[in-house]
């Protein structure tokens, strides 16, 4: 971060970085727990087992962002109702080996009216999530439960089993095609600085957002092994 030159209310701030990662997540199968597919001979726990190949992906992720402030006006002005102002400007870029390229920026304001008392701040932003790696590739997970109306829309109203109560597994599995989540947020807030007889600020905030969902990993549920009881 620094301030290369001077304007009129005050230094011109600015930060730029960069960064790259590499995420990786592999897994391999006890010798009872390969599909049957790939290994018959070690596919041998009972109903309930959890069966997978082994498996290995990895990705890189490249990044750079930057970060202004621009004052617009300065406490030493003395200008009614603009004791205050400052701009600032974000923005970061990630280019994903395997889901694409995100742009996401950020504009925030701070308004101070009369002096350093009070503060009234305001963002705007925009986000980028890429699924992660074990919802696109990892194992499915499998667990017991039991229910008396799982089934109860599938039975007609005299079937005997009826408001039984059914033993199954329910799992979720992977899903290779998901898809990044885009959202974005505004964010209005006041901030009034420590009055005799307060110690700490008052902080007031407001927030709103609005996610676009990406497609969900798989869901199972079924009678893989079902009991009445």
């Amino acid at each position: 971060m620094g301030t290369p030159f001077q304007l009129p209310a005050g230094a011109f701030a600015i930060a730029v970085g960069g960064a790259t990662r590499k995420e990786s997540l592999s897994g391999t199968p006890d010798q009872d727990s390969y599909n049957l597919s790939t290994s018959p001979a070690n596919h041998n726990w009972g109903s309930g087992g959890v069966f997978f190949d082994p498996f290995s992906k990895s990705r890189t992720i490249d990044s750079l962002y930057a970060e202004v402030r621009i004052p617009i006006t300065s406490p030493t002005w003395n200008k009614p109702g603009l004791h205050a102002l400052d701009l600032t400007f974000a923005g970061r870029s990630e280019d994903y080996s395997d889901n694409g390229k995100s742009n996401v920026p950020k504009v925030g304001l701070r308004w101070q009216p009369i002096d350093d008392q009070v503060t009234f701040r305001y963002t705007y932003s925009k986000a980028f999530t890429a699924p992660d790696l074990w919802h696109e590739f990892g194992p499915p997970s499998v667990t017991a439960a039991s229910s008396a109306t799982f089934f109860s829309g599938n039975l007609g109203v005299s079937d005997p089993r009826l408001n039984q109560t059914f033993s199954y597994f329910s799992g979720n599995g992977n899903n290779p095609n998901l898809q990044p989540s885009h959202a974005w947020s505004r964010s209005f807030g006041v901030v009034i600085s420590p009055i005799p007889p307060l110690q700490s600020p008052i902080i007031l905030r407001g927030i709103s957002r609005k996610p676009t969902p990406s497609t969900r990993f798989r869901t199972q549920a079924g009678p893989a092994v079902c009991s009445a009881a």
